[in-house]
């Protein structure tokens, strides 16, 4: 009897909404585990400008360095396109953005270039805020057909936009997900209450960092299943 291969490969990791939680980004490549981090870096009510360069650079940073995959949310693009301009937006920021990041390139360039809009992991579609299945639906296109297409920056009415449901950067989960049956997904973007991990049939929206508690909450996925993980960030915030 044959026995099946050991599996040795570690879980991916997926890290909610950041929103200048800079210290979860040290925390979760010290586990040196695949990591996917889902974006909006930048933007916050509660954390320093300061926090929030430094969430986007360390992100970055191991982008470049090929420890994480990273993902674009809709606050990274307001500083890139104004007619994505979001709450929490600020001009100091802005030229922060400007300053160098490597060889002449300045971060928002770097943002640019280093931060996908979407991934596959372990069975599952990962991208900021999900492709609602209505869009698919209502445009009468496939799933891979609109990945291609790029057109991910509509804004729907729940949003305040005029689309009637939001594309992949701004898709709200209460009001406009609804999940693609064949293909299970993990978004960011709407905010949790009480910091719950929501769940629609196949899918899950993970936007629950809680800033002020150093345990945080991330997700594990391997094999097309998904675990709650809690990871402590004390030492980490006082490091950097």
């Amino acid at each position: 009897m044959k026995l099946k291969p050991k599996d040795d490969r570690k879980p991916t990791i997926v890290v909610g909404d950041i929103h200048g939680v800079y210290e979860i980004v040290d925390a979760v490549l010290a586990l040196d585990q695949p990591v996917v981090f889902i974006g909006d870096y930048l933007d916050s009510f509660d954390r320093s400008i300061e926090d929030q360069f430094k969430a986007v650079t360390k992100v970055l940073r191991a982008v470049e360095d090929g420890r994480a995959v990273a993902l674009k949310g809709n606050h990274e693009a307001s500083y890139l396109e104004p007619s994505m301009r979001c709450s929490g937006y600020n001009p100091k920021l802005q030229a922060l953005l400007d300053s160098d990041f490597d060889k002449g390139r300045t971060v928002k360039k770097a943002i640019e270039h280093l931060l996908k809009p979407y991934h596959f992991a372990e069975g599952f579609l990962i991208s900021h805020a999900g492709v609602s299945n209505n869009v698919l639906k209502w445009t009468n296109i496939g799933l891979q057909e609109y990945l291609d297409n790029g057109q991910f920056g509509d804004i729907g009415w729940a949003r305040g936009g005029s689309s009637r449901v939001g594309g992949l950067f701004w898709c709200d989960w209460d009001e406009e997900f609804v999940p693609v049956p064949e293909q299970p997904q993990i978004v960011g973007h709407s905010r949790r209450v009480g910091n719950v991990i929501g769940v629609k049939g196949n899918s899950y929206c993970i936007d629950v960092l809680e800033h002020n508690n150093p345990l945080k909450t991330v997700v594990e996925i391997k094999d097309g299943q998904l675990t709650e993980r809690k990871i402590d960030t004390t030492n980490y915030r006082k490091a950097s």
